[in-house]
């Protein structure tokens, strides 16, 4: 990852991993810095309550996908 001035300017893939031999998809080699530093970016995790999105702490997301995925069986998730 390329930084300048705090602010992300480019990213690269990882050269010794075997998936795609360091090659990032279109957004990930193009759009990341326009990505990172959009003003409409979501900076903390959205939860439904009542039928409205607001916003909640990590640990309140987390244990919410925890809770959920626990509904599950292992080979379904």
């Amino acid at each position: 990852m390329g930084i300048r001035n705090e602010r992300v300017i480019g990213v690269s893939g990882n050269r010794e991993g075997t998936v795609n031999k360091a090659s990032l998809c279109v957004k990930g080699r193009f759009g990341i810095p326009e990505f990172v530093h959009h003003p409409e970016r979501l900076t903390t995790p959205l939860v439904r309550r009542n039928g409205e999105l607001t916003e909640a702490t990590w640990d309140e997301a987390l244990d919410l996908v925890a809770s959920k995925l626990a509904n599950y069986s292992q080979d379904k998730v």
